[in-house]
């Protein structure tokens, strides 16, 4: 930036700038000074430049610097632009070679025909300046972005060139003050004035040796948080910098005249006025002021606070350190070359375009852009505002608050501040989105007081309104739910509190006492109970086996309850001597979906607990005195259904019995009438004195008869528990019932050779009782195997399934079948279809009068000579 001033001064100092006011260094300095009520400098006039001092300053210069001359044609019209100079810095940035000297428009024809050379025209032909365009110009065979500050300087064209896409500012290469006509010395001196007042910048005045504050701007003296420092030495005034660099540079400026320039120096003071010290970076400027006998009566010193620009870059300097270092030294030197008060004006347009606000001049009651820096641009990146109104350039402020906002401040001259302000812009696709801003309307006033425009100081603020939109609203769900929560608990609370039972909460794994109510506190007294371990407040009625049982419902979440169970409660205040009874529950309670504890519920039933005992006693001494009141009362309990199911088996029982006495009388004969005449054999053989072998065959026989007889009484035995046994129901697994049959006739199996085929997965379990279950597949499956057929491979399939509400079992086999002509007998007391294989004829009858006990039925299907099917259905709810 300071490079470019030099320029100017180069170029008026060899007559080839037109300008009609001198731009002297004592000139722009006294305009300074004077608005602070300070001794007008007198500084010596700077000796004659060389001729060599453009080129000099062109390659000294850090920024990147063109001079096109322009090119015309026969009839004088301009037609391109010849590049005379080109100076190290450009030729780096645009990868030019030493000797190339390529013009404009054959330099960028390749990338747009017409980019820029219509604006370069206009501003050569309008000798004025032309801030902020954006040319585009080859680097390595592709089209690069530069930000670009054009200006005339006689018959030349100087462009400064810097990179659009970085993310530092551009900066223009020629002063804002300079920008345009000039203005008059009273109109530049308000200016000037303005721009120190309002602009982001610390303005200070010493005098002396000894460094007195007589003068401090409004940014100086923020920086100062309120420290009452006029009138006093900086030694005094501020004592925290008095082991730091800064007294003796003043010292130095004082002393020698020479300026001092300060960048991204750190500070360490007291900047909250609190006594806290703390780390601030500024770029600063210390020039000495002459009375006029030239003199050195002061220092004024220029501040600008970059803390927070310097410590975001760290981390880059860090690894740029060699670049800095080496591009700091030849600020330095060039810097060392400028006048004073034009580095002044340079330092106060590289901070406003530095500055990491928004920046924007407006101009007149149109309110027309005069002036912004990138950031303002980078607002609104596709459109041009320059040179035009501002609610013609921005007209979505026509319906917003702003414009009125806008007009008024130029109206009435009060400064007006907004904060978090929404509004609403139209981006490049034509979607309207809200942006946020922090921003400063501040009125502008000319060299006679009058307003003749605006500036404006902005921070787009977006993502922090959103990401506190954001947050506020989380955190009013949190609210609501906490709230929620709360008033939740309030309300159970109020429940324990009016509830007859005893209510205790337990909190974690430990279960500390969090909660009990007013009835937990009289049965189980105690002090300082909340917040203690439930098992160290109440080592008796919560011992280790509770502590195990709360443990598992804190793991598991499943609730248990006791019934009377008795526990060492305060007594009873009727029955001081007697235990006291409680049914309690143990149930998980949860927070979040979590489960944060144990909530222990105690009802308290010693009444009905000594009631019911009283009652017992009653009951018993009643029933010893009357048996038969004490069976009537207890035929009374029994439902009509299970009379009615009782008198229906009385009525199939007498009838089984009159079968079996009939039976009974009939089968019984034979065995007993064999028995006899072996009995007669046995005493003619013993009349007759000797003892043949027919009397041996003869007791075998007998004792055959008995072995049959005995067989006969034991199956009669089964008939009759069959008639008394009353087996419960109970889910049985039909796939094991049938494992253990086969495993019980597997020698029979073996025999017969047999494939046995179960498919019980429809249906796994049946609700019978098991000795039922058992007993019919073991009687059905062992007939299927006895009378088999030996003309083929016996197929035994037993299958279980579920359908219309019944449990059906099937066993089918391909054995010899049977004659159904005589199903009317096949399931009756002794009876006998195939007499080749051994039996007794009570095997189906048993599994027909279980399966009817069990609240079932038994089907056959058969033919001879092909096989049986017998299917049995049970039902589903036993």
């Amino acid at each position: 930036m300071a490079v470019s001033k030099c320029v100017v001064q180069a170029q008026r100092r060899l007559g080839r700038l037109p300008f009609s006011q001198p731009f002297s260094s004592n000139w722009c300095c006294g305009r300074v000074l004077s608005k602070f009520d300070l001794p007008r400098p007198m500084l010596a006039s700077p000796p004659a430049l060389a001729d060599d001092f453009f080129d000099a300053v062109l390659a000294l210069s850090a920024s990147a610097l063109l001079v096109y001359r322009p090119v015309r044609d026969a009839a004088g019209e301009l037609v391109d632009f010849a590049l005379t100079h080109c100076n190290p810095a450009a030729r780096q940035l645009l990868h030019l070679a030493p000797a190339a000297t390529p013009p404009f428009r054959a330099h960028v024809a390749a990338y747009a025909p017409h980019n820029g050379f219509d604006q370069l025209r206009d501003a050569f032909e309008a000798g004025r300046a032309s801030g902020s365009l954006v040319l585009r110009y080859p680097v390595d065979g592709r089209a690069a972005l530069f930000q670009t500050d054009v200006r005339r300087a006689g018959e030349a064209l100087v462009v400064g060139l810097t990179p659009a896409d970085t993310d530092t500012p551009p900066v223009p290469a020629y002063s804002s003050l300079v920008t345009g006509p000039l203005r008059s010395p009273a109109e530049e001196s308000h200016f000037l004035y303005e721009v120190l007042a309002h602009a982001p910048v610390a303005v200070a005045s010493l005098e002396g040796p000894d460094h007195v504050f007589t003068y401090l701007n409004p940014g100086y003296a923020k920086l100062l948080a309120g420290r009452p420092v006029l009138g006093l030495p900086v030694r005094e005034a501020l004592p925290d910098l008095n082991n730091q660099a800064f007294p003796g540079l003043l010292d130095q400026v004082y002393r020698t005249g020479e300026p001092y320039v300060g960048h991204e120096m750190l500070v360490q003071y007291d900047r909250t006025n609190t006594g806290r010290i703390e780390d601030t970076y500024f770029n600063f400027l210390y020039q000495a002021t002459r009375d006029p006998a030239g003199r050195i009566t002061g220092v004024i010193l220029f501040a600008y606070d970059v803390t927070d620009t310097v410590t975001t870059r760290l981390q880059v300097q860090r690894l740029n350190g060699a670049l800095q270092r080496t591009n700091q030294e030849l600020e330095a030197r060039v810097q060392a070359r400028t006048q004073q008060v034009w580095q002044q004006t340079q330092r106060l347009e590289r901070l406003v375009q530095e500055a990491p606000a928004a920046i924007a001049l407006l101009q007149g009651p149109e309110l027309t852009f005069e002036l912004l820096n990138a950031r303002y641009q980078a607002l609104f990146p596709d459109r041009e505002l320059l040179g035009r109104p501002v609610l013609e350039a921005l007209p979505e402020l026509r319906a917003t608050p702003l414009a009125d906002v806008l007009l008024g401040v130029y109206r009435t001259g009060q400064t007006y501040l907004g904060t978090e302000a929404p509004i609403p812009f139209a981006g490049a696709d034509g979607q309207v989105q809200t942006r946020y801003f922090d921003f400063i309307y501040q009125p502008r006033f000319d060299a006679d007081g009058g307003i003749d425009g605006l500036v404006l100081f902005g921070f787009e603020v977006s993502e922090r309104v959103q990401r506190r939109l954001q947050t506020e609203a989380l955190q009013a769900e949190l609210l609501a739910a906490a709230e929620r929560r709360v008033q939740e608990r309030q309300d159970l609370i109020h429940l324990f509190e009016q509830a007859p039972a005893a209510v205790c909460l337990l909190r974690e794994l430990d279960h500390r006492i969090d909660y009990f109510n007013a009835t937990f506190a009289r049965l189980f007294p105690g002090e300082s109970l909340r917040g203690r371990l439930v098992g160290e407040a109440y080592p008796d009625a919560f011992g280790a086996d509770v502590l195990d049982r709360l443990d598992r419902v804190y793991q598991t979440g499943n609730t248990y309850t006791g019934v009377e169970v008795p526990l060492p409660a305060a007594p009873h205040p009727d029955r001081p001597g007697l235990a006291r009874y409680f049914n309690y529950t143990y149930q998980a309670y949860r927070e979040q979906g979590r489960i944060v504890g144990v909530a222990v519920f105690l009802y308290d039933v010693t009444e009905q607990v000594l009631s019911r005992q009283q009652v017992q006693e009653l009951h018993e001494e009643l029933a010893a005195v009357n048996e038969e009141l004490a069976a009537t009362n207890e035929e009374l309990l029994v439902s009509n259904e299970e009379l009615l199911n009782s008198n229906t088996r009385l009525s199939r029982t007498n009838a089984d019995l009159d079968t079996f006495v009939y039976t009974a009388s009939h089968d019984l004969k034979a065995p007993i009438t064999n028995i006899e005449g072996l009995l007669q054999v046995l005493r003619e053989e013993a009349t007759a004195g000797s003892w043949s072998d027919t009397a041996g065959h003869v007791l075998t026989l007998m004792q055959d008869a008995v072995e049959r007889f005995r067989t006969t009484l034991g199956q009669l035995s089964e008939i009759s528990r069959l008639q008394a046994d009353a087996e419960a129901a109970a889910p049985v697994d039909v796939a094991a019932v049938v494992a253990g049959v086969e495993l019980d006739l597997a020698p029979l199996q073996a025999v017969a050779r047999a494939e046995v085929q179960v498919d019980v997965a429809a249906c796994p379990t049946l609700r019978v009782p098991a000795k039922t279950l058992r007993s019919v597949v073991y009687n059905l499956l062992s007939n299927a195997l006895k009378y088999r057929s030996a003309e083929r491979v016996l197929v035994v399939q037993i299958r279980c399934w579920c359908e219309a509400g019944q449990a059906w079992l099937a066993v089918s086999d391909n054995g010899l079948g049977i004659d159904l002509t005589r199903q009317t007998e096949l399931f009756g007391l002794f009876r006998r279809y195939h007499t080749h294989v051994e039996g007794s004829g009570v095997g189906l009858y048993m599994v027909r009068r279980m399966v009817e006990h069990a609240g079932g039925r038994i089907d056959v299907r058969s033919q001879l000579g092909e096989g049986s099917t017998f299917t049995v259905r049970f039902p589903l709810a036993g």
